[in-house]
């Protein structure tokens, strides 16, 4: 039986040559639909169900992801962790948070939610 990592990283490349982003959907439906994983949709009417997902996936596509694709599974793993918890959490500022990084941003919450929920 196929691990997940096996058949993601059969997605990468296949025969020497990247596939095509049909392949990969292909492949990826096929991965959810044999382990049971259903994708989250969005509801019907609610075009704003998904959005923190579509923008974060689309300024990775435009900022990180390499035009030619990943050579490698671990290549992926590695660039995407990278750009998850050091890039776009610690560096990369959000303009629906005053300009701050999601981790500075949270700081700054919890700060002021210990000073006001403090009771004595």
């Amino acid at each position: 039986m196929n691990t997940v990592e096996d058949v993601l990283a059969r997605t990468v490349t296949h025969k020497g040559s990247m596939n095509t982003v049909e392949d990969v959907l292909a492949r990826t439906v096929t991965l959810l639909w044999r382990y049971r994983i259903e994708q989250s949709m969005s509801r019907h009417g609610n075009c704003r169900d998904n959005a923190p997902m579509e923008r974060f996936f689309s300024s990775f596509k435009t900022e990180w992801m390499p035009r030619a694709g990943f050579t490698s599974f671990d290549e992926a793993n590695r660039t995407i962790s990278h750009y998850i918890v050091r890039y776009y959490n610690q560096v990369r500022p959000h303009q629906y948070n005053g300009g701050l990084t999601p981790m500075e941003s949270e700081r700054l919450f919890e700060k002021d939610s210990k000073s006001v929920a403090k009771i004595s």
